[in-house]
């Protein structure tokens, strides 16, 4: 690996029983961060409860699993720091009128990471509310800074070493064997960002250490090679197909599209219908998790196309495509007809902005989340229009733990068992979301005027699928009904407007013009 600008982890007894060596791993982490390295990284010194709260698949007619996405932790954050520093460094002269600075928990609507204290008080949360009901968690990608402040630059053992400190806090909650949690790798998890090859490499290794405890011993070989594996939830009835989408991305130049046999995007879809395959012919059903979704620009258009196909023709059983990167909360379609029906949001999408210029100074956030409202609006109503010709697939984007917004993470019910006529639904169906947030502006402002440095704001309810949308489930066709709703009822379409930016009213009133 290549030179660091922090201390690597400390190293455990390899005499110790593998899954207790990196339980152990995440306890001394809290122990060494909070001293040996404590001038460069300021860890929080209160990491690990172990093990989990058990926490067992029953034949109760819902199960429960949670979606979080994008923590993006950042070491150098620092409180009172100026967003144009990206939260780095403070302002050099303390009557400067031009900056403006950064409270406790982070920045809302800015290109800053997360503090560490925002991933603290998340797991915390997370240990008092929703932790001891989740049959599994779903983490889909990126648990390092972004790489934008050209002073602070990053290298692979500070990836590595980032991802090895959110695992940490995963493991403190939830056991290995118990609750599952299923990680893919994001496009800023690798170093340099977006850059990836197939392995074995440093970079995959490393991201193999930090994860080991999560992934099936089965899976070992493949991950080091290729990034991605499959999780069986329960054997014949559910399982997760954890994709790497650096195969797929297009702002990957280390390899090529999905075109050839022999590129890795073409060999994971290769690997992904297997997977598809086997589930249809057994009645198992399939959660497809991933980083980057499958949008036009996004990636390679071979690969867009071949992996638009293959969800529609084994839509029977996948029961939900779940992606973060995006950051906004929304939902569209991949159709078998890939050309005419994607959605037009050339531009609009934040994260493609932000990633294509990691280096530049003062992205403007609120560019693109009118565009992409209006983008959608005319992707619903093509959708509608052709759904009888057309046959579709959604895709849902969660938003993310880094504030580029607000805060948020999604709790899902899933169908588990049948035991009543309301429940012939497939086994994994998703039923419903709760969707939670942190009021960022709020949280600082509250830690202001208490002054104490043991406040921590909760993570409050922000609305559920089908308390807010009248949504009977997730299914494809339950989206696509909503789909024409939003279309048509203002007061719909307003509300969805603001949950995509997560409340930090961005839409600009898009949703007048559709």
């Amino acid at each position: 690996m290549g030179k660091s600008s922090a201390p690597l982890l400390p190293r455990t007894p390899r005499t110790v029983p593998r899954r207790w060596r990196t339980w152990l791993t995440g306890f001394l982490v809290g122990a060494t961060l909070g001293t040996v390295v404590l001038t460069t990284w300021p860890w929080p010194t209160t990491i690990v409860s172990l093990p989990g709260t058990p926490n067992t698949f029953t034949d109760n007619p819902s199960g429960q699993f949670l979606h979080i996405s994008d923590i993006h932790v950042d070491a150098h954050y620092r409180q009172g720091a100026t967003l144009d520093s990206y939260c780095h460094r403070h302002a050099k002269h303390s009557d400067d009128e031009d900056s403006e600075s950064v409270g406790r928990f982070g920045a809302p609507v800015s290109s800053c990471d997360s503090p560490v204290k925002l991933v603290d008080i998340t797991f915390h949360w997370l240990k008092r509310t929703l932790a001891a009901d989740l049959d599994f968690v779903l983490f889909t990608g990126d648990s390092a800074r972004h790489e934008r402040d050209d002073r602070l630059p990053r290298s692979v053992d500070e990836v590595v070493m980032l991802n090895r400190y959110v695992a940490s806090r995963f493991l403190a909650l939830f056991h290995p064997d118990i609750t599952p949690v299923i990680h893919v790798v994001g496009n800023n998890d690798v170093e340099p960002h977006n850059l990836m090859e197939p392995g074995p490499n440093p970079m995959l290794q490393g991201l193999y250490e930090a994860w080991q405890e999560y992934i099936p011993i089965d899976q070992k070989d493949l991950y080091l090679t290729m990034g991605y594996y499959r999780r069986i939830l329960q054997p014949g009835k559910l399982l997760v197909a954890a994709l790497n989408t650096q195969w797929f991305h297009s702002s990957n130049d280390a390899v090529g599209a999905c075109r050839k046999a022999d590129h890795p995007g073409a060999q994971q879809l290769v690997w992904l219908q297997d997977i598809l395959e086997q589930a249809q012919s057994t009645g198992a059903q399939v959660i497809i998790a991933g980083h980057v979704a499958p949008e036009f620009d996004d990636y390679y258009n071979s690969c867009y196309k071949r992996y638009s196909r293959l969800v529609v023709k084994y839509r029977d059983v996948i029961q939900g495509q779940l992606f973060g990167h995006n950051n906004k909360d929304h939902f569209y379609f991949l159709a078998n007809d890939a050309d005419s029906r994607r959605p037009n949001v050339k531009n609009t999408l934040l994260p493609t902005a932000l990633d294509a210029n990691d280096n530049l100074p003062g992205v403007s956030i609120q560019k693109g989340v009118p565009s992409l409202i209006k983008e959608l609006m005319k992707h619903y109503k093509r959708v509608w229009a052709d759904r009888k010709t057309t046959q579709y697939s959604v895709v849902n984007i969660s938003p993310s733990i880094i504030p580029t917004y607000n805060p948020t993470l999604r709790k899902y019910r899933y169908v588990t068992g049948s035991t009543s006529p309301q429940f012939k639904r497939p086994y994994g169906t998703l039923l419903d979301y709760d969707q939670y947030w942190l009021n960022l502006t709020d949280a600082n402002e509250q830690f202001t005027e208490l002054g104490s440095p043991l406040y921590e704001p909760d993570f409050e309810f922000l609305y559920s699928a089908r308390q807010q949308y009248n949504m009977p489930d997730l299914t494809t066709e339950s989206y696509l009904d909503l789909a024409y709703r939003i279309t048509q009822n203002k007061t719909l379409r307003r509300e969805y407007a603001e949950f995509l930016c997560v409340m930090t009213n961005l839409h600009g009133g898009a949703y007048n013009d559709a």
